[in-house]
């Protein structure tokens, strides 16, 4: 799993003024969750008003669910994959 993020030089980042952060989304909820829940009703707000548009790559339905995890864990997803219910 962590092979498939991929190895990053720091000139690779630092030439076109770039960087990666990560954060542990979890820890936020345990120790903060007043702050996880505002940030992600701002997300829901900015999805709303089309200021996030995110791009559905595959719907599934829920008789197809063993097939979208599938889908994912065979890493060829791009975009958000849907189930419907």
């Amino acid at each position: 799993t962590v092979l498939g993020f991929g190895f990053y030089h720091p000139l690779m980042l630092m030439m076109p003024s770039k960087g990666v952060i990560g954060l542990n989304m979890l820890c936020i909820a345990d120790e903060k969750p007043a702050v996880l829940n505002r940030c992600l009703s701002e997300v829901v707000k900015l999805t709303e008003t089309a200021v996030f548009k995110p791009v559905v790559g595959k719907i599934f339905n829920a008789m197809e669910i063993a097939q979208a995890h599938d889908y994912l864990a065979g890493r060829q997803s791009t975009g958000k994959v849907v189930v419907t219910w």
